[in-house]
């Protein structure tokens, strides 16, 4: 209701990219459906609530070096002092077509385009390198 108010809010989520939706990452299954949910809701929400001015989207987030999540995941190596570096300091995955991992500030200004984008809605903008 309060968003309903304001005639103008937005809800962003964050879920997974489109590949593990596939099922191509079959050991974390339970986190694929997980967030295949989290995508599906996303884009109902947006349409039911757009006669509100509601907007709902999407971020989703691939390889990123300086996230909780990336030591959970195992890539401990991606953020010790031995790491292989880009130029710009951020480590290197030679698995990305970008070659390296992205950062939270990347996620962030993912975020803040959605929101300043008033005529998005509905979508998962992904930030994977490629």
């Amino acid at each position: 209701p309060a968003l309903k108010k304001t005639g103008q809010a937005v809800v962003i989520n964050t879920t997974v990219p489109p590949h593990f939706l596939r099922g191509q990452m079959w050991w974390v299954s339970h986190m694929q459906a997980a967030k295949a949910a989290v995508t599906t809701m996303s884009q109902s929400m947006a349409k039911e609530w757009a006669e509100y001015g509601i907007r709902c989207c999407n971020v989703a987030p691939g390889a990123i070096a300086d996230t909780p999540a990336a030591l959970k995941q195992g890539n401990r190596a991606a953020l010790t002092s031995e790491a292989e570096l880009s130029p710009d300091g951020i480590p290197v995955a030679r698995h990305v077509p970008l070659g390296r991992m992205g950062t939270s500030f990347e996620c962030a200004m993912a975020v803040v385009f959605i929101c300043v984008s008033e005529y998005i809605t509905a979508e998962t903008i992904t930030v994977d390198g490629g």
